[in-house]
């Protein structure tokens, strides 16, 4: 849906169909936080009775209400219901990553039929994978002329998201008003509806250095600045592609990152000289994978500044402009005033 960024106008009846899309989703939207309201309220009960009642009404958000639905029964501790929920969604084509190792799936691995239903999940899952391709959303500054060559920025999601959730972040003066940010989702499903990035992953590092060469060729592009910028998973994968320099990136900004496969053993040879602006929560599970990091990179070339931010947990951060107008002044101080 995302594969290819189209200039051009749309005829009248899309622009009508768009519309009609863009109404449903608010309703949708309406429908949605008011489970989310009462779940943030403690009343489970009431928001998976809700959500029976109306789920059948959305027909494209089937998945998303599935899993909200299997979590709101196990916030009520109806773990043995979810079975059916599961098989249920397995026969409709979709997979919730039900991997023996993580811990989520812990209430259920001593229920009959949990072994089966992990194999039919992992199997659905490896299938999409061999399916499922890297998608790209293109977003210019406002009011581009096509006049100026600007840096690009590429934008990596954090594990378990997907594209149209972290195009909801990532704005600030800066970034929106004189970067060309590409918004990128791995080929890596995480459920059928979420994806991942992994370090050290071949597959991905081919598709985005033909991506960033597409880019080059289609876009005005500054090829002597180029950041890139993730949160968790999508932070560390964005470091990994600047350490490795699979591509010639010069900054990396990243929120609550882990720490690549390539550093975890410590420093491997000489790094980049590339700047880097890390921010971590105080109560973020990874902060002590940041500060190994800060360890080996104040040992090199790659300049980078940690910041630690009270009370935070892994999320992004309150006031997310904010540091991202802080983190471009770090890497790129010549670029904003």
């Amino acid at each position: 849906m995302y594969r290819k960024f189209l200039k051009g106008i749309l005829p009248l009846a899309s622009l009508l169909a768009s519309e009609h899309m863009m109404a449903q989703e608010i309703v949708f939207q309406d429908f949605y936080h008011q489970i989310l309201q009462w779940e943030d309220r403690g009343e489970y009960a009431r928001a998976l009775d809700f959500l029976k009642a109306h789920r059948s009404q959305y027909p494209d958000k089937e998945f998303l209400l599935l899993k909200e639905e299997i979590y709101l029964r196990e916030k009520l501790s109806m773990f043995s219901e979810n079975m059916a929920l599961f098989k249920e969604g397995h026969d409709r084509g979709y997979f919730f990553f039900m991997h023996p190792g993580i811990r989520a799936f812990d209430p259920y691995k001593e229920m009959e039929g949990f072994d089966s239903l992990s194999a039919t999940d992992l199997q659905l899952r490896k299938d999409a994978n061999a399916r499922s391709e890297l998608l790209y959303k293109v977003v210019f500054p406002k009011n581009y002329t096509w006049k100026a060559r600007l840096p690009i920025c590429l934008i990596f999601h954090g594990g378990g998201s997907n594209l149209q959730r972290v195009s909801e972040h990532w704005h600030s003066p800066t970034l929106d008003g004189e970067c060309i940010k590409v918004y990128l989702q791995s080929y890596l499903h995480y459920d059928s509806g979420t994806f991942g990035w992994r370090s050290g992953d071949e597959r991905a590092f081919r598709e985005i250095t033909e991506l960033y060469q597409q880019l080059r060729e289609e876009y005005p592009v500054d090829t002597a600045s180029l950041l890139v910028a993730g949160i968790s998973a999508g932070g560390t994968f964005a470091i990994d592609l600047a350490i490795r320099q699979i591509i010639p990136v010069t900054g990396f900004m990243v929120f609550c990152p882990g720490i690549p496969a390539i550093l975890s053993e410590g420093p491997a040879g000489d790094l980049p000289e590339v700047r880097g602006y890390m921010l971590g929560g105080e109560k973020d599970y990874y902060l002590s994978r940041q500060k190994k990091m800060m360890e080996i990179f104040d040992q090199t070339r790659l300049g980078c500044r940690h910041e630690i931010v009270e009370g935070m947990g892994h999320h992004y951060p309150v006031e997310e402009s904010r540091w991202i107008e802080e983190a471009i002044k770090f890497i790129e101080p010549t670029h904003v005033e």
